[in-house]
């Protein structure tokens, strides 16, 4: 076998392997069965959990994660565990600056 094929034999099993890796990616949908491990993922995060009634929302209920100084409320546990990484990842001063919400928009769109 000469270079030529030996780089060619080379080049299609790195292609192969990269689409197989592709086709394998593992994907993450927010359905029913996120549901409980939204809840672990937060008790790991060191935050307590609980559920109140509430007229704001349409099931009657919210649900609420606090640590020793912040109280998240969302209707679902997905959005909970969501907020609680939001404050997680950017601090206290977790809102977004006039300039961030512009480059958002100017990407996205108007939501």
């Amino acid at each position: 076998m000469d270079i030529d094929q030996q780089i060619d034999k080379y080049t299609r099993r790195v292609v192969y392997s990269v689409y197989k890796a592709w086709l394998m990616k593992s994907r993450l949908t927010n359905a029913g069965n996120t549901i409980v491990p939204a809840y672990l993922a937060l008790i790991q995060r060191g935050v307590s959990v609980y559920r109140e009634p509430s007229g704001l929302t349409d099931s009657g209920m919210i649900w609420i994660a606090e640590d020793t100084v912040t109280q998240f409320y969302a209707e679902d546990l997905v959005t909970l565990l969501g907020l609680v990484a939001i404050q997680e990842t950017r601090g206290v001063d977790w809102q977004a600056s006039d300039e961030d919400i512009e480059t958002f928009f100017a990407k996205f769109g108007v939501l």
